[in-house]
């Protein structure tokens, strides 16, 4: 008797999907086998195996990202008395983020990562979350709880090394703050928004040099200078409207396409950096088939783009080469 070693790719431990995989396939019913996991300690509460090689159950939200069994076979009829044992790798996909809400973080808004950790801005709890980008649990050593002193309601972040900068739409203002000490950094902030127009300053990307700003209100993308925080007319995205992009939450960038999300349209537009027009064949169009229907912020590593939900309090994830929903 002789079984293939199987391989099973389940897509979300970030969410409970039901699977029912066939593993092994034997000659005629008369040959089944009997599956068990050796040790019979190593199975899992929630996966079963049945007389036909069929392995099912539940993915709980707490999944091991890749985990390998061993699947003890038995044979009958023919195969009486042989045994062989299988070895049997659970893959499970965990790229979104189902772990807001069980930390409080209700209201998000931008995000952005450094690859170790994803900071989630929540304007209602004037605080910013942060959370490990393999297990997605919340690291609160990690979080900035001291805005609610200075009154600050974060919508857009953005971050280097060593300061985080925050965009509140209340005050028409950026706010900086260290990364290590989490205090406030009076002078990196821009206090240079209100003097352009712009009023209600949501999303936020920078490349080092220039600070990028949408606007929710005036449907445009304002540019700042990094060191003067002067307004850089030259580098400015007025033409959103025109688009149809005319809710504009949050913002990315990989210095070549700049995207915007939009939370009327539920979908994410896509412009060229260098000539500002609309580039349609990047952008993501599904959102809403997901069921993210309240986009706000967004933040990729070059191979997901992750979306906040603020309705949902979660963050989608999408593939930035296909635009499909990646869970």
């Amino acid at each position: 008797m002789s079984y293939a070693a199987a391989m099973v790719p389940i897509d979300g431990s970030a969410e409970v999907r039901t699977i029912s995989v066939r593993l092994f396939k034997a000659p005629s019913a008369a040959d089944y086998a009997d599956y068990t996991f050796e040790p019979p300690s190593s199975k899992p509460a929630w996966l079963s195996i049945s007389g036909t090689g069929t392995i099912s159950g539940t993915v709980p939200t707490n999944a091991s990202p890749s985990k390998t069994y061993t699947i003890r076979v038995t044979g009958r009829g023919t195969y009486a008395g042989s045994i062989q044992d299988i070895p049997f790798t659970l893959k499970v996909s965990n790229k979104e983020f189902n772990t807001l809400k069980a930390a409080g973080n209700d209201s998000p808004q931008g995000i952005w990562s450094d690859g170790t950790n994803m900071w989630v801005a929540d304007d209602s709890d004037l605080k910013i979350y942060a959370y490990s980008m393999s297990t997605k649990l919340h690291e609160g050593a990690k979080d900035f709880n001291i805005l609610s002193d200075a009154g600050i309601s974060p919508v857009g972040i953005w971050r280097d090394k060593t300061t985080m900068w925050m965009a509140d739409w209340s005050d028409a203002k950026i706010y900086a703050y260290s990364m290590s000490t989490k205090e406030h950094e009076g002078a990196k902030d821009f206090n240079t928004l209100s003097d352009a127009g712009n009023e209600d300053p949501v999303g936020i990307w920078s490349d080092g040099t220039t600070m990028w700003v949408a606007d929710s209100e005036d449907d445009k993308i304002y540019a700042y200078n990094m060191s003067t925080k002067e307004r850089d007319k030259t580098k400015e995205f007025d033409k959103l409207s025109d688009t149809g992009n005319t809710a504009p939450e949050g913002i990315w960038s990989d210095k070549t396409t700049m995207w915007v999300a939009d939370s009327e349209d539920d979908k994410i537009y896509a412009y060229s950096m260098s000539t500002k027009e609309r580039d349609k064949t990047k952008e993501f169009d599904k959102l809403s088939d997901a069921g993210n229907r309240e986009p706000r912020g967004i933040w990729s590593d070059g191979s997901t783009m992750w979306v906040v939900d603020w309705e949902d309090a979660k963050i989608y994830a999408y593939s930035m080469s296909t635009k499909e929903r990646t869970p």
